[in-house]
């Protein structure tokens, strides 16, 4: 099924890098990371005991603290 929906650039850039390294179509990263998303958050061992899953880790780029605080592109107080 196709659909359309508005993903941050960061986030498809991220997408874009991990399909590239492991040599996979961004679409299946991307039906991976939302089935992964939407699976029971716990799931049965092979010893019948419940084992939590979690959803992978996307890193994005850290904001710059001094832009984060506003003191890049306003003037400072003389």
């Amino acid at each position: 099924m196709k659909t359309t929906v508005n993903i941050p650039d960061a986030i498809l850039n991220e997408i874009h890098r991990r399909a590239v390294l492991e040599g996979r179509e961004a679409n299946d990263v991307i039906a991976e990371l939302l089935t992964a998303s939407i699976s029971p958050a716990t799931i049965q061992s092979d010893n019948g005991q419940a084992v939590t899953k979690t959803l992978p880790l996307i890193k994005a780029r850290q904001v710059n603290s001094a832009r984060k605080n506003g003191v890049i592109g306003s003037r400072a107080p003389i």
